[in-house]
């Protein structure tokens, strides 16, 4: 797929978002045009997305990066706005079953979001540009790639809501400004699932949830399993698992959603 139908792709998943308090789209579309055209221009000093994936960047990492509040919306305090029609274009396994989280959040409120390992701000800064009214604390241990979040990324696009945090996942998880602090956190590509897992849930507050970007290879009972054998040490549980796939593409991808109980 080339750059323009991907972008137009894009497009058309922008569009299809409804009944969320954002900014307009074009302010939404400008704002991705600057940070693909940053991306592209960076890329190569500071190895921050495939040489396979750069062309596919709208789709396979914008789009990718979004799929969380179409499939669980209630998760940051917002209300469902999939469009029906939209629901086949991206293809998802099985249907939408909303879970109700009313006794958890407060949609009104603000809240707290820490992307580990996020690399070129993938989940975290696409997610903060349509949920300019939350926080979102990207944690990059590489210093190259926390220099261009720190100083380029970030002042361009304006994000006033987002910090960038150079350390790793495991130096941060006991310092207590971090342990049990965030209402959600995000992990796509950090690790492979069991040592995600065990580094995601310490930062949740109780009542959290963590959202995990999976491949096709891994199964939900091995996923099952792996979250019970350590449910002990990290207190999650099991909630959601979903599949779908992007645009154009026939690689089927999954998200699980863990939720710290205890």
């Amino acid at each position: 797929m080339d750059v323009l139908l991907s972008e137009r792709k894009f497009l058309d998943f922008l569009n299809s978002l409804k009944s969320i308090d954002f900014m307009d789209i074009n302010d939404i579309h400008n704002k991705f045009t600057t940070y693909q055209q940053i991306v592209y221009k960076y890329n190569l000093k500071f190895n921050m997305i495939s040489h396979n994936d750069i062309e596919k960047i709208w789709t396979r990492h914008f789009q990718d990066s979004l799929i969380p509040l179409l499939l669980f919306p209630e998760q940051f305090r917002i209300n469902s706005f999939l469009e029906n029609s939209f629901s086949n274009k991206i293809n998802l396994k099985d249907s939408l079953n909303h879970i109700n989280y009313s006794e958890t959040i407060n949609k009104k409120s603000k809240i707290d979001i820490i992307d580990l390992g996020t690399g070129a701000g993938l989940p975290g800064i696409p997610l903060s540009i349509l949920l300019n009214h939350h926080k979102f604390n990207l944690v990059e241990s590489n210093k190259k790639k926390h220099f261009f979040l720190e100083n380029v990324l970030i002042p361009i696009l304006k994000l006033k809501n987002v910090e960038a945090i150079c350390n790793r996942a495991e130096n941060l998880v006991g310092n207590r400004n971090y342990k049990d602090s965030f209402e959600i956190v995000l992990t796509r590509g950090m690790a492979k699932f069991p040592a995600a897992l065990k580094l995601s849930l310490p930062f949740l507050k109780i009542g959290g949830f963590a959202f995990f970007w999976l491949g096709s290879e891994i199964s939900e009972s091995d996923i099952r399993d792996i979250i019970e054998k350590n449910k002990g040490f990290s207190g999650g549980i099991f909630l959601k698992e979903q599949e779908y796939y992007l645009p154009n593409d026939s690689k089927s991808r999954k998200i699980v959603v863990v939720k710290k109980v205890k």
